[in-house]
């Protein structure tokens, strides 16, 4: 993978061609502003990636703190559906 450092100015004048070579080359543009990281550019499956790897983390987080509570996913999981079911339907 190719990283660019490219200023804001530069990245306004010259998106098209910047999304062309994120797109082709596998490259991640990173935009600055004043020597300070303002943003990013990837391609669109370098973001799916990065998205799943945050899914990933988010539910690993909360399997660690379910596993704390006195509670088991299954039966959590199984009473909140009976609950639902149970639950008259709102007009």
């Amino acid at each position: 993978m190719i990283v660019r450092r490219v200023s804001v100015s530069e990245s306004r004048q010259s998106l098209p061609s910047l999304l062309r070579e994120v797109e082709e080359a596998d490259t991640t543009i990173l935009i600055y502003r004043r020597d300070h990281l303002a943003g990013a550019l990837v391609g669109a499956e370098a973001y799916e990636r990065l998205m799943r790897l945050q899914a990933y983390l988010d539910a690993l987080a909360l399997s660690s703190q379910l596993g704390k509570l006195p509670v088991h996913a299954v039966k959590l999981a199984r009473t909140a559906r009976e609950d639902v079911e149970r639950a008259p339907l709102r007009k």
